[in-house]
């Protein structure tokens, strides 16, 4: 599979190796309905954001809104929200392709992310395409 594009692997471990492999991916939610209560803070948040905005979100675009502590607020969310969403991630210097990923490799916020859309991974909310 990993030769005919299917699959995408790497030897490298940690939180830098998911990163890496996330930003290939598109997140999707689990069609299936959930209850965020036993939920840890950012791992809700994160969820939240993946679930209710009005757009698919990247991984680097996650751990940018992480980084401004932006709160999924219902100005911000669902189809009435993407334009302010949108502008609340991107700036002049981040709209060029491939730089926004390159800056949230190194963010503070990267580690955050990457455990809660691992944790999210694994309690089955989430594929990944």
């Amino acid at each position: 599979m990993e030769g005919s594009g299917l699959v995408i692997t790497t030897e490298e471990t940690g939180t830098l190796a998911a990163y890496r492999l996330l930003t290939g991916c598109v997140i999707c939610p689990n069609s299936r309905k959930w209850t965020d209560c036993f939920l840890s803070k950012p791992v809700r948040r994160v969820w939240k954001w993946i679930t209710e905005a009005g757009l698919r979100l990247t991984a680097s675009e996650l751990i940018r809104l992480e980084e401004q502590r932006v709160q999924p607020t219902s100005a911000l969310l669902g189809e009435d929200g993407r334009q302010r969403l949108t502008e609340m991630i991107y700036f002049a210097e981040t709209i060029p392709d491939g730089i926004l990923e390159t800056l949230m490799e190194h963010s503070p916020a990267r580690d955050t992310v990457i455990g809660a859309l691992l944790e999210l991974l694994r309690t089955r909310r989430l594929l990944l395409i």
